[in-house]
């Protein structure tokens, strides 16, 4: 193999790196922001549940803004 298909090799073997690079910065999951979320979802179905029975809850990511659903039944007196 020549120099010039070494080098093909090595700007094709950058651009995979690169763009997979890119993919994961892009749409990785970052452990500390799933952490936080999870720990804010908690505390928000805690304080539901105070005041409702909770029935449903679900989370859909919404990249950058991830959205809480909560489905309550009725509201407890007492």
């Amino acid at each position: 193999m020549g120099i010039k298909g070494k080098l093909g090799i090595f700007v094709l073997t950058c651009v995979v790196i690169v763009s997979v690079g890119f993919w994961y910065t892009q749409n990785g999951k970052n452990p500390d922001r799933e952490a936080t979320i999870d720990r804010e979802v908690k505390g928000v179905v805690a304080e539901v549940s105070d005041k409702y029975q909770v029935q449903y809850t679900s989370i859909r990511n919404g990249g950058k803004n991830p959205v809480i659903k909560i489905r309550v039944n009725t509201k407890i007196y007492g």
